[in-house]
């Protein structure tokens, strides 16, 4: 970023403080996440093949959605999702979104992951996200880091339940609105494997 001759936006002052402690000169426009509301409406025939047979009758959901990365705390969801056992269990758990970094892909017991889950890595469009959000019942935020979260205001739009890490972040929201949603130990893949169940 030092070498960097354009102007940042920043959407949160937590980036614009780690911008200026790295030495970012130039100017740094700050334009926080708002709050906003988006239609549920989506068309149909821009949803994917594989996302339409994703969703079945009986059963429970939880969602996992946006790119795929460390700091998200896939890694927590994915072992937690080793410890389920599905077999007997109305719950499934969806992981939607970019996996640049192929975190998943390569993460030791994939082809154990990826047949007790539904992984759909790639580009989201808007109306595979409404969809998404339309059909599940729980939104998963294991989140390790955040500064404000575009999923988080997503899942309170589509009005869903959304389970989350213990960061502070979260920890402020639903202090302040507790029918958002509810703080597990996600980091305890035992505990948030229990929770799920």
């Amino acid at each position: 970023f030092r070498l960097c001759n354009n102007k940042i936006i920043a959407h949160s002052e937590k980036v614009v403080d780690n911008l200026k402690f790295s030495g970012f000169k130039n100017r740094v426009i700050f334009t926080p996440h708002i709050n906003y509301e988006v239609s549920s409406n989506f068309n149909l025939s821009n949803v994917g093949t594989e996302i339409k047979h994703t969703f079945q009758k009986g059963f429970i959901y939880f969602l996992f959605f946006g790119n795929i990365l460390p700091s998200k705390g896939i890694f927590d969801l994915l072992s937690t999702i080793e410890k389920i056992d599905f077999n007997n269990l109305r719950a499934k758990i969806i992981i939607a979104g970019k996996d640049r970094l192929n975190n998943i892909k390569n993460y030791p017991k994939y082809k154990e992951i990826s047949k007790k889950s539904f992984l759909i890595l790639r580009h989201i469009n808007d109306d595979e996200m409404k969809y998404l959000f339309s059909k599940s019942n729980y939104v998963l935020l294991p989140y390790k880091d955040i500064s404000q979260s575009g999923v988080l205001e997503m899942a309170i739009n589509f009005r869903k339940p959304i389970l989350s890490s213990g960061i502070k972040y979260f920890k402020d929201k639903f202090h302040e609105y507790p029918s958002f949603g509810e703080i597990l130990s996600t980091d305890d893949s035992n505990s948030f494997a229990k929770e799920i169940e």
